[in-house]
């Protein structure tokens, strides 16, 4: 999916309720891209688990990221969410 949308993925973090990326998309298709991740994690996680309807909570939100310190900064909070209990 990433390599299909174009995307660069430089770091990510599955939770519960929700996930984080941090990724890079050069081609302006955040919107398709994420409905298609979605998509495709719900059905093949409820048919692993023998589920049905939603997994995660509410709208993504999109950050634009213009500062490499605040690359940085992203990149540490979702790795540290990674070692969190």
């Amino acid at each position: 999916m990433i390599v299909q949308h174009g995307w660069q993925c430089h770091a990510y973090c599955l939770m519960d309720k929700h996930y984080h990326l941090l990724i890079e998309t050069p081609n302006g298709n955040l919107a398709r891209g994420i409905r298609q991740l979605n998509g495709v994690y719900m059905l093949r996680f409820n048919r692993l688990h023998a589920r049905v309807g939603h997994i995660f909570q509410g709208r993504y939100k999109a950050i634009l990221v213009e500062r490499d310190s605040y690359l940085m900064e992203l990149n540490r909070y979702i790795i540290l969410n990674l070692i969190q209990p």
